[in-house]
Parts: C-alpha cells; sequence; structure tokens
C-alpha cells in the first residue's frame, strides 16, 4: 500500500511515550534504467525524472496506475507503457 505521510496517535497515555523505530519495506519490479533525457530546463528536467520515478515505483508483477488500492490488473494501466 503507498503511502507518502505518517500520522501516529496516541490517546490517554499518562506516561511519556518513546518511539524507537519508525521503517518502511519498499518492493519494486527489479528494472534496469535505460535512456535518459536531459534538456536545457531545470523544471523540465525535474518533471521527468519525477516521472519516470513515478512509473519505478507502480512496477511490480505488473503496471498499476496507483499502488494503493491496486487489487487486479485493468487493461487501462497497460496504457503506460506506451
Amino acid at each position: 500500500r503507498g503511502f507518502r505521510y505518517i500520522q501516529i496517535v496516541l490517546r490517554n497515555f499518562q506516561n511519556p511515550v518513546k518511539i524507537y523505530s519508525v521503517g518502511l519495506n519498499s518492493y519494486n519490479y527489479p528494472v534496469r534504467a535505460e535512456g535518459s533525457f536531459l534538456s536545457s530546463d531545470n523544471l523540465t528536467n525535474r518533471i521527468w525524472k519525477i516521472g519516470r520515478y513515478t512509473l519505478h515505483l507502480c512496477m511490480h508483477d505488473s503496471y498499476e496506475d496507483c499502488p494503493w488500492r491496486e487489487q487486479t490488473q485493468w487493461w487501462g494501466d497497460a496504457r503506460i507503457q506506451a
């Protein structure tokens, strides 16, 4: 399940709470990056890099359009690889 932020809510505690560790397990399809893109515009370069990273995050055993809600492959998900 995908996420960007985490919120921890603790209620009715009388003593201080210590959090010793917060972690994340991330897994993606093993892929080697091929090709590159570079322009004279830094914003365009950043947009391309973010798009490439987003595509990588949505690669498991198939492409997904949303990593947090995916339950099965949908034919429309194949469009992002075109």
